[in-house]
């Protein structure tokens, strides 16, 4: 840094070692009393009052410097917190996700092993109705220890037709829970799109925000006008993001203007152009 008569803080601080003053680092008023309390407590440099903030919960001192570079370092870790809490959700909604999709894979396992059984069931006792159909058909005629025996028989296949149904009810329980697994599945996926949704919209706001409000500020009308004409789409998305409705109004008014002054530019006659005393010099232009 230089000072008004074009001294570094190097040499400032020299002369304070050698004259055993102390300055402030901005306005280089000389600091008489408490030169220790007037230092700041991150960079070590002295300031006067009118450049040094003092905090009322500590014995702290900050510059305007420091205080600036501080709080440019909370803005940007506040967004990056959120940012990182969206990411967080994403990646534990997909833990979750991963963890019912294995659920389903067990249950899926469990119901193809159930419909073995009840496949192996099913040709079991069909086996055995054919065998009893087949021995009912070749001893009808037999007395009457044979039809008992057909009568037990038939309570066998009953039992057996309970069983199935039992095997059936089984099966409907588990198909209902995987309905479930599965609504619980779809719910998930989309609550994960959205957090991905708004994980994307904030790096687009981020991406597309131009600091248009400052850049009027330090630059001359003209200027102004060529930052319209060059990035109208940019300013545009950057402003409707921040809801600045007003100034968008301005960027888009302003493209009219400019189509005029080219075409004014346009019927000027070849050959040397001098140029206006009062032209612009700014660095962007």
């Amino acid at each position: 840094m230089l000072d008004t008569n074009g001294e570094s803080n190097s040499q400032r601080s020299k002369t304070k070692h050698n004259t055993g003053y102390i300055f402030c680092d901005v306005c280089y008023i000389q600091i008489k009393k408490n030169p220790t309390k007037m230092q700041c407590s991150s960079c070590s440099h002295y300031f006067c009052k009118y450049h040094l903030r003092r905090s009322k919960q500590s014995e702290e001192n900050t510059c305007d410097k420091c205080f600036k570079d501080l709080m440019r370092i909370d803005i940007k870790a506040g967004r990056a917190l959120e940012i990182n809490e969206y990411r967080d959700l994403a990646d534990e909604i997909k833990r979750e996700k991963f963890k019912i999709g294995e659920d389903l894979k067990a249950k899926a396992n469990n119901i193809l092993k159930l419909e073995e059984n009840i496949k192996d069931n099913e040709n079991q006792h069909a086996i055995k109705i054919a065998q009893l159909e087949q021995k009912i058909s070749q001893e009808t005629q037999i007395n009457c220890y044979v039809l008992s025996e057909i009568d037990s028989l038939g309570v066998t296949i009953k039992n057996s037709k309970l069983s199935q149904e039992i095997w059936k009810k089984k099966l409907a329980v588990f198909q209902e829970e995987i309905n479930k697994k599965n609504e619980l599945k779809e719910k998930t996926n989309q609550e994960q799109a959205k957090s991905l949704r708004e994980i994307d919209q904030l790096n687009k706001q981020t991406r597309l925000f131009i600091p248009y409000g400052r850049l009027r500020s330090i630059t001359c009308p003209d200027c102004v006008k060529k930052i319209k004409r060059v990035f109208r789409d940019e300013i545009i998305s950057g402003l409707k993001a921040v809801g600045r409705d007003s100034l968008i109004e301005s960027v888009i008014a302003a493209k009219a203007s400019i189509q005029a002054l080219n075409q004014g530019n346009e019927t000027i006659a070849e050959g040397k152009r001098e140029e206006p005393k009062d032209a612009c010099h700014c660095i962007i232009s």
